[in-house]
Formats: C-alpha cells, sequence, structure tokens
C-alpha cells in the first residue's frame, strides 16, 4: 500500500502532540498516509478495519493500536464509531 506523506505539524515545538477525536454516526475512511511521527489510536465505539503496512487489522471497540512512525496506514470504520488519536514526534519520549 502506498501513501502520501502527511506534513502536518503536531502540536508546539516545545510539546510536540496532537490528540484528535472521531465522532461519526456512519462509515468513516482516510486515505493511506504515512509521517514520521507516533500515532496511538484508540477506538471506543465501533469496528472496522486498520490498514499496517500490508496487514489488515479487524477494528474492535476498546483496542488500543500503536502506528510506528513512517509506516502507512489507512483506516475504515462501518457504522457508528468514536475514537482518540494521539500522534507525536518520537523525540518527544526520547
Amino acid at each position: 500500500m502506498e501513501g502520501k506523506r502527511d506534513y502536518k505539524r503536531r502540536g508546539t515545538l516545545d510539546f510536540p502532540v496532537a490528540s484528535y477525536t472521531m465522532n461519526r454516526d456512519g462509515n468513516y475512511s482516510h486515505s493511506p498516509k504515512w509521517h514520521p511521527d507516533v500515532e496511538i489510536y484508540l477506538l471506543y465505539k465501533g469496528q472496522g478495519v486498520i490498514h499496517l503496512g500490508s496487514n489488515d487489522i479487524p477494528l474492535q471497540a476498546g483496542c488500543i493500536y500503536f502506528i510506528h512512525p513512517n509506516e502507512v496506514h489507512s483506516l475504515h470504520t462501518t457504522g457508528p464509531a468514536r475514537s482518540r488519536t494521539l500522534v507525536f514526534s518520537k523525540d518527544a519520549i526520547a
């Protein structure tokens, strides 16, 4: 799977962390992308599939997924879904 690089800056230079909340009533997906940041994805409600590299991993409510820096990933949820994502520079935890 190929993806586009996400150039979005996360947080500030002093605190390079971003938090995203998703609350959808219907299906949701985003196209394949990658970035040099670490991503932690927590699905509170719903189900679907997360595509990591060449792996398709079922999404289930209550699971946490770690996405490595520079790993191509995409997401597709079916039906109502609620999640939280933290994206941060790997340097922030070094």
